[in-house]
């Protein structure tokens, strides 16, 4: 918790937490994860770093999209059956205004793409 290994078990990170006001650490406390979100975050920006979850978001994205369709489609839908393909779920044109999109609710299992 808090600290990250190498394979052979040396600490190569740590975070250290603020002492309390006798000088002890903080570790045992116990820390909600919204608040050491926050606490992650206010450290990064005090110069521990910088925090990039582009990585872990697009990942987490993509998984709901596949999930999706091997519901609609009723199979299996894997990662570079998604990155490869030519769906297009938006209109033809960005612009204001009426849009050309198909309504029709989709029925899991029987969409053809």
């Amino acid at each position: 918790m808090n600290r990250i290994w190498d394979y052979n078990g040396n600490v190569l990170w740590e975070y250290r937490y603020p002492a309390d006001e006798q000088g002890r650490s903080t570790e045992t406390l116990t820390v909600s994860p919204h608040d050491q979100e926050i606490i992650n975050f206010v450290s990064s920006i005090r110069g521990a770093g910088y925090i990039n979850d582009v990585e872990n978001v697009t990942n987490a994205n993509l998984v709901g999209i596949m999930g999706r369709e091997s519901a609609y489609t009723g199979r299996e839908v894997g990662f570079d059956e998604v990155m490869n393909s030519n769906m297009n779920l938006g209109p033809d044109k960005l612009e204001f205004g009426p849009y050309d999109i198909p309504h029709f609710p989709p029925v899991p299992g029987t969409s053809p793409v």
